[in-house]
C-alpha cells in the first residue's frame, strides 16, 4: 500500500507538475498563496489529462501531505488506472492526416493491429517489412479506394502520438517534410511497435486493450464494419481461442472502468436521424424496395448515411439512406454507390464484387433508379454522394 495525501493545484485548474522522481519521493514544489486544496477524486480526474506515470515506477511514488495531519491510502491498482487514463487518453488524440474530406484510416488501423499482436502474445515489435503488408492489407479493405496505401507515414508519424516508437530512428532518413524515407526503414530492417509501457498494459489487462480498441473502431468505422475489422486486425481471433477467453476471466484485473473516469469524445448521434430517413423514403430500402413489417413495426431497414457518422456525416435526411440490413452493409462495404444523372439516382455496381448472390443483390441494380423521397429537398445532396464515390465506394479504378 501506499500512501497518499490531498493534492493541490492552482487557481487556474491545472495541478502542479512533481518536481522530480526519487527512489521513495516525488516531492511538490509548491509555493505562494494561488495553491488551493482539493479532494483526490479531483485531482486524479484532473491528473489523468497531465500525469505519465509508468506502471513500474508505481511502488515509488509518495505524495506529500502538504498542511495536513493524515494521509490516505494509494493502492497499486489507483495508480495503474491513472496511467490507463492517460494511455486511453493518447488513442482517442491520435493524430490523423486530414486534407479537405479525405479519409485517413492508417494510424487506427495500425494501433488495432498492434492490439491484436499484443492479445495473441506476438512481439512487441514488428520488422516494417511485416508492417507494410499488413497495414496495406487492411487500407485496402477498411481505406479509401487509392492507388497507393504508404504504410510507411504511419508507421513513422505514429511515434509523436506517443504510444509507438521506432529501433533506431537514427538511421533513417527524413524527407523536407519529416517523413521517412521507406527505402531506409527497409534496408536497415526497422522496427517499430506499442511503447513498452502501453504493451505492458494492455497485455497485463485485456479488458482495457478491448476497450481502446473498441474506441478506436467506433471513432473510425460505421457499426457495419466493426465486426469485419475486428477480425482482420487479429483482435477477434485473440478471443476466441481458449487463451483468449481465460483473459477475459476472473484472472483479469479491472481495477476502474474506462468510463468511470474519462469523458468519451465519440459524436452524439441524433436519435430523430432515422425515423426522418425512413418516412422521407416512405418506409422502403431505396434500392431493392424491401418494406416488410410486422404488425405495425418495419424490419431490417436502416437509415444509412451517405457520408458516415464517423467521418462528420451530418443527421441530415438528405446525408440519408433509407436501406434494408442488406443494402446498408453493402453501402458502407463500398459495394456500390449513388450518382445523380439529370436529377435521376442511379445506382452503381462495384466492378470488383463477385460470388454467389452477387447477380441477385447487386448486379441486377446496377443502373436502375434509386427510390428517393417525393421532397427535392429531402433527396441525396451531392456533395455527399461525391465523398462517398471517393472515400468508400470500392472500383478497379482507384483515385
Amino acid at each position: 500500500m501506499l500512501p497518499r495525501a490531498l493534492a493541490w493545484r492552482l487557481t487556474d485548474g491545472r495541478p502542479q507538475a512533481p518536481a522530480a522522481a526519487g527512489s521513495g519521493r516525488i516531492g511538490r514544489a509548491i509555493r505562494g498563496p494561488d495553491c488551493v486544496p482539493m479532494p483526490f477524486q479531483a485531482w486524479q480526474d484532473d491528473l489523468l489529462a497531465y500525469s505519465n506515470f509508468p506502471i513500474e515506477l508505481a511502488d515509488a511514488i509518495h505524495y506529500d501531505c502538504v498542511g495536513f495531519g493524515h494521509s490516505a491510502e494509494l493502492t497499486q491498482d489507483e495508480i495503474a488506472s491513472v496511467n490507463r487514463g492517460d494511455m486511453w487518453e493518447r488513442f482517442q488524440a491520435l493524430r490523423i492526416w486530414a486534407h479537405g474530406n479525405q479519409r485517413a484510416p492508417h494510424k487506427p488501423l495500425l494501433a488495432l493491429w498492434s492490439i491484436g499482436r499484443c492479445l495473441r502474445g506476438a512481439a512487441r515489435m514488428a520488422p516494417f517489412a511485416t508492417v507494410e503488408g499488413e497495414l496495406a492489407r487492411l487500407l485496402r479493405s477498411f481505406g479509401p479506394n487509392r492507388k497507393a496505401t504508404h504504410p510507411e507515414f504511419p508507421f513513422w508519424r505514429m511515434q509523436k502520438d506517443e504510444i509507438w516508437e521506432i529501433d533506431r530512428p537514427n538511421l533513417v532518413r527524413t524527407t523536407a517534410s519529416g517523413d521517412a524515407h521507406k527505402a531506409c526503414l527497409v534496408d536497415h530492417d526497422i522496427h517499430g511497435g506499442l511503447l513498452p509501457s502501453v504493451y505492458e498494459a494492455f497485455r497485463k489487462d485485456p479488458h482495457f486493450a478491448l476497450r481502446v480498441a473498441e474506441s478506436l473502431v467506433e471513432a473510425h468505422f460505421p457499426s457495419t464494419l466493426h465486426e469485419a475489422v475486428l477480425k482482420s486486425t487479429g483482435i477477434e481471433d485473440a478471443l476466441s481461442n481458449s487463451a483468449g477467453r481465460s483473459l477475459l476471466g476472473d484472472g483479469v484485473l479491472q481495477v476502474m472502468d474506462v468510463d468511470d473516469f474519462v469523458t468519451s469524445r465519440r459524436r452524439k448521434r441524433n436519435p430523430a436521424f432515422r425515423g426522418k430517413v425512413l418516412q422521407a423514403y416512405a418506409h422502403r430500402c431505396a434500392v431493392c424496395r424491401f418494406a416488410v413489417r410486422l404488425k405495425e413495426q418495419p424490419l431490417a431497414l436502416d437509415a444509412a448515411h451517405i457520408r458516415w457518422h464517423e467521418a462528420a456525416g451530418p443527421a441530415q435526411v438528405r446525408n440519408g439512406l433509407a436501406l434494408c440490413s442488406l443494402h446498408h452493409k453493402l453501402f458502407d462495404w463500398g459495394a456500390f454507390t449513388v450518382v445523380e444523372k439529370q436529377r435521376v439516382f442511379e445506382v452503381l455496381i462495384t466492378d470488383m464484387a463477385h460470388g454467389p448472390g452477387f447477380d441477385e443483390s447487386l448486379k441486377r441494380f446496377q443502373g436502375t433508379s434509386l427510390h428517393t423521397p417525393t421532397r427535392l429537398i429531402e433527396r441525396p445532396a451531392k456533395e455527399f454522394l461525391e465523398w462517398h464515390h471517393s472515400e468508400v465506394f470500392r472500383s478497379s479504378f482507384a483515385n
